[in-house]
């Protein structure tokens, strides 16, 4: 609990709202009826949140950054070419858009409360990432980290 809590206030919310989408994706995001003859059966069939593209690489991301929270938790420091908050930033945003884009491919085929679920919690992974990004000084800060283009020469 120590380490949890040696942990910034993003990077909690970050670490707890990962862990609950990790989970949500495994559940039916989609639930509809089979067609034919299988209406009068009443056969139904689902979709976890890992169908498809989008849900494959937000499920991805999801286990990135879950490893990532667990390294910074465990206090093994991998060197990176950027900050902690760049890459929360960055992660964050991914998990964000990817959630946006799983739900709008999903929205015709009856998406399921669990669907839902899941784009809430990516938005609150994403707001974990802006309050990393505030802990270390902003989006100036961030700006300062990527290196300008170099002047081209006539």
């Amino acid at each position: 609990m120590e380490r949890f809590n040696a942990l910034g206030r993003g990077a909690q919310i970050m670490l707890v709202g990962a862990v609950l989408l990790l989970i949500d994706l495994f559940l039916p995001w989609q639930d509809f009826d089979v067609g034919g003859i299988a209406d009068e059966l009443g056969v139904d069939a689902s979709f976890s949140g890992w169908r498809g593209f989008a849900g494959v690489v937000l499920g991805l991301l999801t286990i990135v950054l879950l490893a990532w929270l667990i390294v910074r938790l465990a206090s093994v420091d991998i060197p990176l070419p950027v900050s902690t908050a760049m890459t929360g930033a960055l992660l964050g945003t991914l998990i964000l858009i990817f959630a946006v884009i799983k739900i709008l491919t999903i929205l015709g085929d009856e998406a399921t409360i669990w669907a839902w679920l899941g784009l809430v919690l990516a938005v609150v992974i994403a707001v974990g990432a802006f309050q990393v990004v505030q802990e270390a000084g902003g989006v100036d800060q961030l700006k300062s980290e990527i290196p300008s283009m170099p002047a081209q020469s006539a």
